[in-house]
């Protein structure tokens, strides 16, 4: 697990921060607390409490800041793979809405995502058969 952790802090390392300007997809007063809470964030510094509160929020981020935050929904998601939050980040990485940032992802972070995917399945035994077929499917296209 600990390697896991390192391999997705090592592949989004370099991912910079989307700007203020550029957290969330539109005006709301959904998107305005997301926006209070993940502004000037570092996804190291995104507290398993704040990924809790907003489990289901990575589809209201842009691209890029969903590419900026992805590991610490991925974090908190091996941390316990019976949460919500890991069952929303399977949605999020299954149906793949809104996560083509400018650049795209890099193969590294390709296989981050793939070995997190891997380890999901291997803890989470009948939970999320459907998800990770269709997360897995997702993310191996160019790898």
């Amino acid at each position: 697990m600990v390697a896991l952790f390192q391999q997705i802090a090592d592949a989004f390392r370099e991912v910079p921060y989307p700007g203020d300007q550029n957290i969330i997809c539109h005006d709301c007063d959904e998107c305005f607390t997301i926006l209070q809470h993940f502004r000037r964030l570092s996804p190291q510094e995104a507290t398993p409490e704040i990924i809790a509160e907003h489990f289901d929020s990575l589809p209201l981020l842009t691209a890029e800041a969903k590419h900026y935050l992805l590991p610490a929904y991925l974090r908190e998601s091996i941390r316990d793979p019976h949460s919500l939050v890991c069952q929303f980040t399977l949605y999020t990485l299954e149906e793949g809405h809104r996560m083509a940032p400018h650049g795209g992802y890099s193969v590294t972070q390709r296989s981050a995502i793939n070995a997190f995917i891997d380890y999901i399945a291997s803890q989470a035994g009948e939970e999320y058969v459907d998800e990770l077929a269709r997360a897995k499917t997702q993310w191996k296209q160019n790898i």
